[in-house]
């Protein structure tokens, strides 16, 4: 966008893009137009109204959505879904093949409105028609239709479903099968049939066996009890005993010793114990022989005897040490065993664990497939009993009386749409190519201010206003200002305005430059010292590639110097010379450059400030519009930095 301005001045680009003043002008001159735009157009619209407005007849049937009770919950898009497939192709093209229709399709659907509420879920069909028993039929046939295509498609749906439920039963009875498999399999390298039932019988069998050898404990520790006991009863017994002489039953001595050995025992042992049940029938065959009179009776001579009871303590002693070597020999073997039935038993637990696994996943397993066999019976019991989710409420009835007339509404907007119709055109004809005409739109789009307008050359009697108005700005007018036809064609009108510029400061003639000549402007004024003599390039007919010097004289020709530009309209010569003026006046003809040419003043002339412009050959209906936009007296007071 280097080649338009856009840099806006601080107070705002002047005038306005589109001068509304000439917009009403144009509506005014061509105002003919919208009356008979608006005439021809009621016209249309009666001749419309009455040839292809014909009356329309309205028939109304309602449904109800009731989704099925075991379904999720029912949402709006589901239903919005549902209603939406009533107008679907295919269920048009089955109500146009049964009610022989030769409509096409988009026709019908065009005659088949839909009124539905997502809150009650009722769905309201209206078709319209010129015929209002036609219109009840095709009303009626076009739910039927609907009706059945939610049947088929509800059974579509089941047989699809079942087949799913086939595939995923299929797929669950293997994996159920290889689950039972590997669990089986688990068992026998294991080599236990219930791991439950083996595990309870580990855990009695590890307990017995403890409490055994705790008994055996208990039962050493006892026996080491007697002993410390009978050492005692030892210590305090003489090994033998002194014996006189006297008559002797050797039965009764024996009788005498066996008693006491039996006393000793019955001492630390049960009466049920082999050895006291043994002494206790010796001592009975004894007393039966002497009380039979078998025994004899033997004179003896004095002798020493072992001491009977010390006899039978150190028997018992011995006892006691066998018995307890026993028992701790038991103790070690029910300790040995009760180890082996913990590792068993551990080794159960830890299988036990990976068979809970295992028979979890066979009983979800079992789980789902009984889940998928009740839903394949269910969804078999739908596709033979598919029905529609929808139910009719009232079906559709012939109607009274037709429907209200568009008629009126219909020559209404005939003429209004007429008329904007009409006016729109002259507004785009206005419009038309996007020209400048007014001095709103040259300031706006040039960003620059519009010193004059006028209706000159097209009326010449103008020239003398124009040239009036221009005499009123010469006297503040400093250095140099440089003239420039907008286009080739607009350079006469700046040789123009050149001169009388140059007249009006002073100067016979106006300065003529060219693309090879600079441009001359007075020396500056020194305090207290006569004007410097200034030369100005003139003379008329001159060209770019010579031109004549004139020397000047006086205060008025060292104030201000009009030049024209007459080299090509565009270029660097031209960019050069415009720099070197103090400011830059542009002649510019109304209506005949577009919004963009005028928006590339400033990068044509390659500077920002100092530009003015000259609106020319103003059409005379505009001369009512503001002839001036802009900083004018600025303009004029423009000096080169």
């Amino acid at each position: 966008m280097d080649q338009y301005d856009s840099d806006d001045e601080d107070s705002g680009r002047p005038g306005a893009p589109v001068d509304i003043g000439r917009l009403l002008h144009a509506v005014m001159r061509r105002w003919r137009i919208i009356p008979i735009a608006g005439a021809v157009g009621a016209l249309c619209g009666l001749v419309y109204a009455a040839l292809m407005i014909k009356p329309a007849y309205s028939a109304r049937a309602t449904i109800l959505w009731e989704p099925p009770g075991d379904s999720a919950e029912p949402s709006d898009r589901s239903f919005l879904t549902q209603v939406d497939s009533i107008k679907l192709p295919v269920n048009l093209m089955e109500v146009r093949k049964r009610m022989k229709l030769r409509s096409t399709l988009d026709g019908i659907k065009d005659r088949v409105n839909l009124l539905f509420d997502s809150d009650s879920h009722l769905v309201v069909v209206e078709v319209t028609d010129g015929n209002g028993k036609h219109a009840a039929d095709l009303a009626n046939t076009t739910i039927d239709v609907f009706l059945e295509y939610q049947k088929r498609a509800g059974r579509t749906r089941g047989e699809e479903h079942l087949q799913n439920l086939e595939a995923d039963i299929e797929v669950a009875q293997a994996q159920l099968k290889n689950a039972r498999d590997a669990y089986d399999a688990f068992r026998k390298q294991m080599g236990v049939s219930d791991f439950g039932l083996e595990t309870k019988l580990a855990i009695q069998k590890a307990a017995e066996l403890r409490q055994q050898a705790d008994l055996s404990v208990a039962a050493a520790l006892s026996e080491e009890a007697r002993q410390r006991k009978l050492t005692e009863e030892v210590a305090h017994q003489a090994p033998t005993t002194m014996g006189g002489t006297s008559l002797s039953n050797p039965d009764l001595m024996a009788l005498s010793q066996l008693k006491s050995q039996l006393a000793g025992l019955r001492a630390h042992l049960a009466p049920d114990h082999p050895q006291v049940q043994q002494l206790e029938a010796q001592v009975q065959a004894l007393e039966q022989r002497i009380k039979s009179g078998g025994s004899t009776v033997v004179q003896g001579a004095q002798s020493v005897m072992p001491n009977a009871q010390y006899l039978s303590l150190q028997a018992g002693i011995s006892n006691s040490k066998i018995t307890k070597e026993a028992e701790m020999e038991r103790q070690e073997t029910y300790k040995r065993f009760a180890q082996e039935a913990e590792k068993r038993l551990q080794q159960l637990s830890e299988a036990e664990g990976q068979a809970q696994q295992l028979l979890s996943k066979i009983t979800l397993l079992e789980t789902r497939t009984t889940e998928l066999e009740v839903q394949r019976v269910r969804v078999r019991d739908q596709v033979r009993n598919a029905s529609a989710d929808f139910r009719v409420v009232t079906p559709a009835t012939i109607p009274e009386k037709p429907n209200p007339s568009q008629r009126r509404s219909i020559a209404i907007k005939f003429p209004v749409t007429a008329l904007a119709l009409a006016l729109m055109g002259i507004l785009g004809l206005e419009l038309k190519g996007f020209k400048v005409h007014t001095a709103r739109e040259a300031g706006f789009w040039a960003n620059a201010p519009v010193i004059a307008s006028s209706t000159w050359p097209r009326e010449q009697n103008t020239l003398s206003v124009l040239v009036d108005e221009l005499s009123d700005v010469v006297s503040s007018m400093r250095g140099t200002t440089l003239v420039v036809g907008a286009r080739v064609n607009e350079v006469p009108m700046a040789r123009e305005v050149a001169y009388w510029l140059s007249h009006l400061s002073g100067f016979a003639e106006r300065g003529i430059v060219g693309a090879d000549e600079p441009v001359v402007g007075p020396p500056a004024a020194v305090a207290g010292q006569s004007p410097p003599t200034v030369e100005v390039a003139a003379g008329v007919g001159a060209t770019s590639s010579g031109v004549a010097l004139v020397r000047r004289s006086g205060t008025s020709a060292a104030r201000a110097v009009a030049q024209v530009w007459d080299g090509a309209p565009t270029g660097p010569s031209l960019r050069r010379a415009a720099r070197l003026a103090d400011r830059v006046l542009v002649v510019m003809a109304a209506g005949t450059l577009s919004v963009t040419d005028v928006a590339q003043l400033r990068s044509r002339l390659g500077r920002k400030g100092g530009i003015g412009l000259l609106l020319v050959g103003l059409n005379p209906e505009f001369v009512k519009l503001p002839d001036r936009v802009g900083e004018v007296d600025a303009f004029w007071q423009a000096r080169i930095a």
